[in-house]
């Protein structure tokens, strides 16, 4: 049998094993033995390497390597959460003007509405995006296992840089009424309603390159844990 039927064949059989209403594994090595529960080998990576236990890796901006199913707090770095944000445009790319998750951040971190002891967390609340890339709210409730991945990702990311997970109100209310301020500066007319309620956040957006982005980024960054 040829690599590639193999991996197909294995993908096919992980698949039907993770649909299962109890098949929701916590980490690579449950990922791995739902695998060899369904009666298959260690899964096979796209070239036919087998993986570690840990799942298949990602090379960061700075050349480490991430296991985005396996999260280590060591191998989390600010200046790849940086780099990958301030190229990481809003919305999908679906923008009148390159927008970057990085600015976004920084936004909410320094508008004066966010308590200053929350200003880190503020600023890392998307942050696992730089991991895992930045899914669009429509779809990312029918991602099977995604909101688990992404909340391991972002437990690991507070206790990493110390902020607070779960998120607190406050972060998640200005999360939702900068969408106002993004929809009216860097969206087309809108076809449908949005469907937010509330005021708007009020800020000026920058639409900074993704090189200033991550200037901004990392000077936010400094700036807060002094």
């Amino acid at each position: 049998m040829s690599i590639t039927k193999a991996y197909e064949d294995q993908v096919a059989a992980v698949s039907a094993v993770m649909m299962e209403p109890d098949a929701l594994p916590s980490s690579s090595v449950a990922i791995n033995q739902a695998y060899q529960n369904s009666g298959h080998s260690v899964p096979l990576t796209w070239d036919g390497v087998v993986p570690s236990s840990r799942g298949d890796w990602m090379q960061t901006a700075t050349g480490r390597a991430f296991y985005p199913l396996d999260p280590q707090p060591e191998e989390i770095s600010i200046d790849d959460i940086a780099a990958a944000l301030s190229k990481m445009c809003r919305y999908g790319g679906h923008t009148t003007r390159f927008y970057s998750v990085a600015e976004h951040c920084v936004h909410i971190a320094s508008h004066p509405d966010c308590p200053d002891e929350l200003r880190l967390t503020a600023l890392l609340h998307d942050a696992s995006e730089a991991y895992l890339s930045d899914v669009i709210r429509p779809i990312k409730p029918f991602l099977t296992n995604y909101t688990e991945i992404e909340q391991r990702l972002e437990r690991v990311i507070a206790e990493k840089f110390g902020t607070i997970y779960p998120f607190p109100a406050i972060i998640k209310e200005m999360d939702t009424r900068i969408l106002m301020d993004e929809r009216d500066q860097a969206m087309a007319k809108p076809p449908q309603d949005w469907r937010l309620r509330g005021e708007p956040l009020g800020v000026r957006l920058q639409f900074w390159t993704p090189q200033v982005a991550e200037w901004e980024f990392l000077g936010a960054f400094y700036n807060v844990i002094g």
